[in-house]
């Protein structure tokens, strides 16, 4: 019985069937309930359909049934890290290990948890523990090399995914990852041939032709536009493929200035990934009331840490120019580049999701929290740039936790903002605004009313600096730069294109050309839509705007009163 239902079984996995694979599963089960195989199999079919919460009472009951069996504990383990309960994940991992110190898959699942935990140096020791038993284990030199590169290591990071490509020459995710980290470190032709590598393989690879096409000469466009447009006629691309084409799609026709055709493929690759995640406004509101309401509050930790290196935390909307302020301010001698850490918003996600109360001790642990995640830092560093631009959320909480910091706000045009936002695919959980134009509107209005809250109680402590002065006079603004950040002024902060540090955003190109004005008032392209936008921005939040978009406002009150 046990051999023909495992037969079966196994032929719907392959099928893609896991819920015709469960309710087999589960009547055997029903039929023999002391039958632990049953028990793990239903487990095993609910965690291939992607449901890991609902697997574990299986594995559990498998485990009653056989305790110590490697297989169910495994599977347990492998369904608490994916349903993000992470510290049972982690409990069990160790108990596995104390009985078999040696067990690779238990050495495996040590690195997955780590990893998706966001402890980076520990996915990496995991990792090294997986690699000194089989040098050869493709997972763990992945894992090895994505933590390598969220901690700033590119260079380290691509020997891990080079070392795939030596045991898997085809390994389209080794290669992808490897053109990602030769793109970050300047490397474009290098870059570029990764991409044609995968191409070569797979023509219609939605993610190479993405990215291949803002690398790629002039005169390669149409051969590449002839690809994505035969990738986008097939029938049974998904969504996440389709949007991704559709992106590529647009971007050729802007480097070949058709603006028509690259605004109306934009709004196609907008409109798949804004109907598969939708915007989470109300929940960015529900934060902002936590957030203002528990971090402005006159408390210092009880033990703070040194002075120095000390964080300068460069915040504003995405594609507003924290980047370019980034490479400004990391062209002066010992101020280290971190890029966009998550170290911020752990702390903070943390913090309001207990509730706890605002305490010097409390904060002591938030600074010792957030410098676990900073990388390692060179020899002589007397500040570092945390660049995330949402940063902007938890001012009060950063600010608090070390009193020595400093944070710039970058304000540009929200309607260049939205066009600069709307002109790339991002994928992060944060970015859903991104997608609608209204949601861009509504996160516009949100990030003014935290900084106006904000400069309530750090007014000292926070320079806001214009992009559009700063991209027309460099030295000026880089010197009152210099001045906030308590850095000695270097004639180098005038040419952020020549600063070598690593960037991993869509700003990477962009940031190694001259500073210049081109995209000042980029907005008009939008031509009728910019309607969407504009009217749901709030005129209070953007009185700099009121005399051109608003210009009956103020009339109307006047005749009013």
């Amino acid at each position: 019985m046990s051999q023909d239902l495992i037969r079966k079984f196994q032929k719907d996995l392959m099928a893609g069937k896991p819920q015709s694979a469960f309710k087999k599963a589960r009547v055997a089960a029903k039929k023999s309930p002391e039958t632990a195989l049953y028990q793990n199999l239903a487990g095993a079919a609910l965690a291939e359909s992607g449901d890991h919460g609902a697997a574990i009472p299986w594995f559990q009951r498998a485990l009653k049934l056989s305790p110590g069996h490697p297989e169910y504990q495994a599977n347990l383990a492998l369904a608490l890290i994916m349903s993000k309960q992470r510290d049972r994940a982690s409990l069990l991992i160790d108990r596995l290990l104390e009985m078999r110190p040696e067990d690779p898959q238990a050495l495996h699942l040590r690195v997955i948890n780590r990893y998706l935990s966001t402890d980076w140096r520990g996915a990496i020791e995991a990792a090294d523990a997986v690699l000194a038993r089989d040098p050869r284990h493709v997972d763990a030199l992945n894992f090895r090399g994505q933590a390598k590169s969220e901690l700033g290591q590119p260079e380290a990071a691509l020997e891990d995914f080079h070392a795939i490509l030596r045991i898997r020459p085809n390994d389209t995710l080794a290669m992808q990852n490897a053109a990602e980290r030769l793109n970050e470190l300047g490397q474009r032709e290098e870059a570029r041939a990764m991409y044609g590598r995968i191409l070569a393989a797979d023509p219609e690879n939605a993610e190479a032709l993405q990215q291949i096409v803002t690398l790629a000469p002039m005169d390669r466009l149409p051969e590449i536009a002839k690809l994505v447009n035969a990738a986008l006629s097939r029938q049974g691309k998904s969504d996440d493929d389709r949007a991704a084409l559709h992106m590529a799609a647009a971007r050729i026709a802007e480097r070949q200035g058709d603006t028509a055709l690259a605004m109306e493929q934009f709004s196609r690759a907008h409109e798949i990934d804004a109907s598969r995640a939708p915007a989470t406004d109300k929940a960015a509101c529900t934060e902002f009331q936590k957030a203002t309401r528990i971090f402005l509050q006159s408390v210092t930790p009880s033990h703070p840490l040194p002075d120095s290196p000390r964080p300068i935390f460069v915040v504003g909307l995405p594609r507003s120019g924290t980047t370019l302020v980034e490479m400004i301010l990391t062209a002066a001698e010992g101020v280290a580049s971190c890029g966009e850490l998550d170290a911020g918003a752990r702390v903070a996600h943390d913090f309001l999701e207990k509730g706890e109360s605002l305490t010097p001790e409390r904060l002591d642990r938030v600074a010792q929290d957030y410098m676990a995640r900073v990388p390692d830092l060179p020899e002589g560093t007397r500040a570092f740039v945390d660049k995330l631009p949402a940063n902007y959320r938890r001012i009060g909480l950063l600010l608090a936790a070390f009193p020595t910091a400093r944070v710039v706000n970058i304000e540009r045009d929200p309607r260049d903002v939205a066009l600069s936002i709307w002109k790339q695919r991002f994928r992060g959980q944060g970015m859903r605004f991104a997608n609608r134009l209204s949601s861009i509107a509504h996160e516009e209005n949100l990030y003014r009313a935290y900084m106006y809250y904000w400069r309530q109680a750090y007014a000292d402590r926070i320079l806001t600096v214009r992009y559009e002065d700063l991209v027309q006079d460099i030295q000026a603004e880089s010197r009152r730069l210099a001045e906030h950040c308590g850095l000695d002024w270097d004639p180098a902060m005038m040419h952020p294109e020549d600063n070598r540090a690593r960037v991993r955003t869509a700003s990477l190109h962009q940031v190694r050309n001259k500073v210049h004005a081109a995209s000042i008032g980029g907005w008009q392209v939008f031509g009728d839509r910019i309607r969407e936008l504009t009217d749901r921005l709030e005129p209070e939040l953007w009185p700099e705007l009121k005399a051109e978009l608003w210009p009956d406002r103020d009339s109307d009150q006047r005749q009013g009163s």
